[in-house]
């Protein structure tokens, strides 16, 4: 999307995509609207800032993307067993304390959740 004056960008062009299920419809509409209501008040500095401080494009959610891009499947298994009936704070924090070596990704997917990304489909392992 442009504005005569630059180019804002949006969705999986700004690497915006929901690392936690790897979907983009949802943060492509969101920084769509949001590009489109900056640049027709003529005010890219304040998408940027938008895009910074909006809890959906937390750099923490790219953490887990890294870290679930570099799993291998074994690795994938023993990182998700935790959760194989259901999502919870106790079992976050029990699986915290259990594998403290996925704890970043535990957080990140805590942090996730907690802001609304509860619509990714299951993972598949």
């Amino acid at each position: 999307m442009t504005d005569g004056a630059g180019c804002y960008l949006v969705g999986d062009a700004a690497g915006l995509a929901n690392p936690l299920c790897f979907g983009g419809i949802g943060a492509a509409l969101i920084s769509a609207r949001a590009a489109a209501e900056y640049a027709s008040n003529k005010k890219p500095v304040s998408y940027a800032r938008f895009i910074e401080r909006d809890p959906m494009f937390d750099r923490r959610f790219m953490d887990i993307h890294r870290i679930m891009v570099g799993c291998g499947r074994e690795e994938a298994r023993d990182l998700l067993e935790p959760f194989q009936n259901g999502y919870s704070v106790p079992r976050g924090v029990l699986a915290m304390v259990r594998r403290p070596r996925y704890a970043k990704a535990y957080f990140g997917m805590w942090e996730g959740f907690r802001v609304g990304w509860r619509v990714c489909p299951p993972f598949i392992i």
